[in-house]
């Protein structure tokens, strides 16, 4: 089984693979090294066995606030638990007392995911993604 890490500066690259093969939004290796760099980070990954990056986890963490930026695992190794790994070490963190995000309306695997972790959904972001997909806005807090 995989290994839960930190992330650094250096796994950029890694992440902003990952994340190009992941979601329509093409962010850079710039992008994400600016969340990897930042004071309120909270950034988790596992690499597979070859040690590569097999998922990453980008979120910002204040005051008991998550902010979750991103979330994806490499498409060779979806379905094995690899996100459903890092977002319960990231809601099992004391310093996590509530959580959101924003999910495509049209990525049913992911509300699932979220759903299954706790998240509830608070409302809609009207176009949000590229002026045309909505976004389900989702929470959790810590019962």
């Amino acid at each position: 089984m995989a290994e839960i890490i930190s992330l650094g500066a250096e796994d950029a690259l890694a992440v902003s693979e990952i994340a190009a093969v992941s979601f329509p939004e093409k962010w850079s290796e710039g992008d994400f090294l600016y969340f990897l760099n930042h004071d309120h980070r909270l950034t988790l990954g596992c690499r597979s066995a070859d040690g590569r990056l097999a998922a990453y986890f980008v979120g910002l963490l204040v005051q008991g606030d998550l902010d979750i930026v991103s979330l994806a695992t490499r498409p060779d190794l979806r379905n094995g638990g690899l996100g459903k790994r890092l977002l319960a070490a990231v809601l099992s963190d004391p310093r996590v007392e509530r959580a959101f995000l924003e999910v495509r309306v049209s990525n049913l695997l992911a509300q699932k995911l979220y759903e299954r972790a706790g998240f509830k959904a608070m409302g809609t972001r009207k176009k949000y993604y590229g002026g045309t997909e909505d976004a389900l806005q989702l929470r959790w807090t810590r019962s």
